[in-house]
């Protein structure tokens, strides 16, 4: 299913919200880690990254996702920058080079070639880097319900 960015954006819908988990791995990290968020969306991950004096560099292709981010994040001074790229052709990108955390909240269900991204994504992290990736996974039953079809992927997908 294609969904168009721009339009749900526009519409004024949001991410998911940050789950404590994801904050309480934010928390485990030393001041100054870069935190990309591939597919960022509205940036509600950059706001916890940010909160804990993090470098946050978020990612997506969608104007109106970058528009909502920018307006999000730029009450909190800190260090962070967003990007508008493809996830779908992720490059080498020198700003995301040697990160510390690569997050991919709710986007695998979105990519074409799942095995490139996270090849990519290795190269992109740092020594000790780590990937963090939330994906919904929806029982066959659930096909109808087109908000967490949106977002989740079924088993044999992953």
């Amino acid at each position: 299913m294609q969904i168009d960015w721009d339009e749900f954006f526009e519409s004024g819908k949001q991410c998911l919200p940050v789950r404590q988990y994801e904050k309480n791995l934010l928390d485990t990290l030393p001041i100054g880690s870069k935190i990309v968020d591939l597919g960022c969306g509205d940036g509600s991950l950059g706001i916890e990254v940010i909160k804990r004096n993090l470098i946050y560099l978020g990612v997506d292709y969608s104007d109106s996702a970058l528009k909502n981010a920018a307006a999000k994040l730029k009450i909190y001074p800190s260090t962070h920058q967003l990007i508008k790229a493809d996830i779908n052709k992720l490059s080498l990108d020198e700003r995301l080079i040697n990160s510390d955390v690569i997050f991919l909240r709710c986007i695998l269900a979105h990519i074409d070639d799942k095995k490139n991204l996270l090849e990519t994504v290795k190269k992109l992290l740092s020594p000790n880097g780590k990937i963090f990736i939330l994906s919904p996974i929806r029982p066959a039953d659930v096909e109808q319900n087109q908000d967490l079809k949106r977002i989740s992927m079924v088993e044999n997908e992953i």
